[in-house]
């Protein structure tokens, strides 16, 4: 009986992620210079060796390790030297910039939840995949549906926010369990996609809100390669001895390496909610495509 009480609590308790929760966009990869190369034109940087390469396994270049060893700086002086909870995805890239980042903690954890969005059949750097019409067309699907577009044989943003969601309830569980103190940190080194999705789960975004910051064309908005997005459960962002709310309150993101690509400062996190009238409202944006009476 004692162990279906234990089984229950770790259901039907606070469920609160820890007071800090850090997620961290690897360094600059061997895939991400190559990509830009082809973009800028020279396409003999797509090597036979990339040909031949998965995705999963390019390192990171000497500027990725870099921004890598920046990152750790800024966050053992900014947020903490230690963590209680640090996970890392199946890609070499994650691996390599959780290894350089110096934080204390337990042993790393290797999650099959943070891996990079999957982009099927239009992964590939491919020079000549950047001029297809075909390409193209699925890029403008992708700007004008940024939540729900799926590339062929891929993945949608809203996918990869439901596996990110299991990470969260991982972490949920352990700060039940208490193998996560309350006041505690974790943090996630993953990949640009995977942050930019963590905003749905994390700050219940819609699909509205969502398209617009995703197109701002800000760029502050953007994940860039070692870039440290904070969230914090603490009512005051900048006292570490604040009460706790619920849920994270605050947002911040900063690019260590390069402070000018980033805004720094803390955002409030709404995490909305719905009267009937605001849902019918929100249904009005979006034409019916059958006229009443048809």
């Amino acid at each position: 009986m004692a162990r279906r009480r234990d089984w229950l609590r770790v259901y039907t308790g606070s469920m609160a992620l820890p007071a800090d929760l850090v997620l961290v966009r690897h360094g600059e990869s061997e895939a991400n210079l190559v990509k830009d190369e082809i973009r800028a034109g020279n396409v003999q940087a797509y090597t036979d060796a990339f040909a031949k390469a998965n995705n999963w396994q390019t390192r990171l270049t000497d500027k990725g390790r870099a921004q890598a060893k920046a990152v750790g700086e800024y966050i053992r002086a900014e947020i903490g030297a230690a963590f209680d909870a640090r996970f890392f995805s199946y890609f070499v890239r994650t691996r390599e910039t959780a290894g350089l980042l110096g934080v204390d903690g337990p042993n790393w954890q290797r999650s099959p939840y943070l891996h990079e969005r999957d982009w099927g059949v239009i992964d590939s750097p491919a020079p000549e995949k950047f001029e297809e019409s075909d390409y193209k067309r699925q890029m403008a699907e992708r700007k004008s549906n940024p939540l729900f577009w799926r590339p062929p044989n891929g993945e949608r943003v809203i996918d990869v926010a439901m596996r990110f969601d299991r990470v969260l309830q991982t972490i949920h569980r352990d700060v039940n369990d208490g193998r996560i103190p309350e006041r505690g940190r974790a943090i996630l080194v993953t990949h640009g996609e995977v942050i930019d999705a963590a905003r749905v789960p994390l700050e219940k975004m819609d699909e509205v809100k969502f398209f617009e910051w995703i197109n701002a064309g800000k760029t502050e908005n953007k994940s860039h390669n070692g870039q440290v997005i904070h969230y914090t459960r603490r009512l005051d962002p900048d006292n570490p001895d604040s009460e706790l709310a619920r849920k994270v309150m605050f947002r911040r993101s900063v690019c260590p390496w390069d402070r000018s690509l980033s805004s720094d400062a803390w955002v409030r996190i709404e995490h909305p909610t719905y009267t009937d009238e605001e849902l019918l409202e929100g249904a009005e944006r979006y034409p019916s495509l059958i006229k009443a009476g048809e």
